[in-house]
């Protein structure tokens, strides 16, 4: 069982890993790579998921929706489905300007009443990850950045905006960790 200390000790590292990284070779990294080099580490080292042991993780699993990235089985059955991006592909949320009433919208405006519209595609594909495979959580990351839907309610429940947010708000982040999760 994974401690907080060494879990912070272990994003300390991953985070000087990051940004040791040239600009160019940032751009370079595929998307496997973000997942083998980053997020693996972070489930694995940060968050202690068991990704050596194929009943709990596995990558690229064919889906009645696709192949999310990652899928993760939990003890209790229950599925969470993470779909990861190159680094620079998940672009910041956008804030409200809270002086203007521009991309607010009204009740005949929604597409699907109850339904963000807003979502952009990255985030859209992860969420229906989750909803068609009849699963309740979805993550997008790309390491840089890692959001946390509702997949059922589709709903954002928790968003790192940056590589410090990790260790600015690690206690957010261990909520995310298999031992709180299991």
């Amino acid at each position: 069982m994974l401690d907080q200390t060494s879990a912070r000790h272990a994003l300390d590292a991953l985070i000087d890993k990051y940004n040791k990284m040239s600009d160019a070779e940032r751009r370079d990294i595929s998307e496997a790579g973000v997942v083998r080099q980053f997020v693996d580490d972070l489930l694995r080292d940060v968050l202690g998921y068991p990704i050596g042991d194929p009943e709990r993780y596995k990558y690229e699993l064919h889906t009645v929706a696709g192949r999310p990235d990652i899928t993760l089985t939990m003890p209790n059955g229950e599925t969470l489905y993470i779909e990861a991006k190159r680094f620079g592909v998940i672009k910041p949320l956008a804030l409200a300007d809270r002086n203007s009433l521009k991309g607010v919208y009204g009740p005949d405006s929604l597409a699907q009443p109850g339904m963000a519209t807003d979502r952009t595609p990255e985030e859209q594909q992860a969420i229906n990850y989750a909803f068609a495979n009849g699963a309740t959580w979805a993550i997008l990351t790309n390491f840089e950045r890692l959001r946390l839907f509702n997949a059922r309610r589709d709903f954002l429940v928790l968003a790192f905006e940056s590589i410090a947010d990790y260790k600015a708000e690690f206690d957010q982040l261990w909520q995310l960790s298999y031992e709180s999760l299991a």
